[in-house]
Order: C-alpha cells, then structure tokens, then sequence
C-alpha cells in the first residue's frame, strides 16, 4: 500500500523489505498475554537525548502501557540500529509538551499543544482521532547493532 495522499505519516507507509524505505522506529510494549509485539510506534522523536512517542489514549498501545510501562523502541540508523529498553511515562507538564510539539514540527510533523496532549490536523490512521497522549522513555538499556563493516553489538546499561 502506497503512501496516503495528505498522510503526515508517509514514512510508516514505505516498503518494509528495503532499509533505505522501511520505517525508522518500532515500538514494543506487553500485552495482556505479556508478548511484545513490535509495531510502527506512531510519531517518535528525539529531544535533546530524551526520546518521545504519542498515542491516543483509546489504543491498545496507551492501555498497554497503563497496565505495564515497560517498552522497547527500535530505531534504525547507519552505521548502527539502536534498541531502547526501558519505561515509557505520559508527559503532562505544559513545558515539556511544548518542547516536544516543537520536535516534531521540526521533524515534519504540524503538531501543537492542546490541553495535557498533542493535536493536528492529520495523523497515521492507526493513531486514531486526537488528542495524541505524549509519552518519554526513560532508558534503562541500550543496545547498538552494527549495520555495516566491521558490524558487531554493544550493549550499555544505563541502571
């Protein structure tokens, strides 16, 4: 399925097969049956070291991480993918949601603050309607994979 016309989300659209096209970022949270499925983690962005996420508060994603804050996001890069476990926590602070709304426009994203969330004119489909809930990740490991020569695997624990 090709890009949808007007989609701010076209990256989450791109062919999965290919690096070059393939989404940037996954995210993992647990289920009820305690799996961590990986999928399109919505909006992700990186504001002065701290990562950031949305989601609207009905989705499956949100209540997941009512029920248990663990998570994982993915992020692909060369010359190296990175793998982010830790605690995702909603961000509420009128300060911190602008910061945060200001990355994302920034990134390509025309989001601003509305109230203790984020709200646009369009987003992924799968977001659902907004107001988006915006959440931090706060790190506990990480792990930096290889992508080209020499490769190899490094792991950082941050806790």
């Amino acid at each position: 399925m090709g890009p949808r016309p007007g989609s701010a989300g076209r990256r989450a659209d791109a062919g999965a097969g290919d690096r070059r096209t393939a989404p940037p970022h996954r995210l993992a949270e647990h289920d009820q049956s305690r799996r961590q499925p990986a999928r399109h983690g919505g909006r992700v962005t990186q504001d002065d070291g701290t990562w950031y996420f949305t989601s609207g508060p009905a989705t499956r994603k949100s209540r997941n991480l009512a029920r248990d804050p663990r998570c994982v996001v993915t992020v692909a890069t060369e010359p190296f993918d990175l793998v982010i476990e830790g605690v995702a926590r909603r961000v509420t602070s009128a300060g911190e949601l602008r910061s945060v709304a200001d990355s994302f426009v920034k990134g390509g994203w025309p989001c601003e603050v509305a109230g203790d969330a984020l709200t646009a004119e369009c987003s992924a489909q799968s977001a659902g309607p907004p107001p988006w809930h915006v959440y931090r990740v706060s790190p506990s490991t990480v792990f930096a994979l290889g992508t080209a020569g020499p490769f190899g695997a490094t792991k950082f624990q941050l806790d």
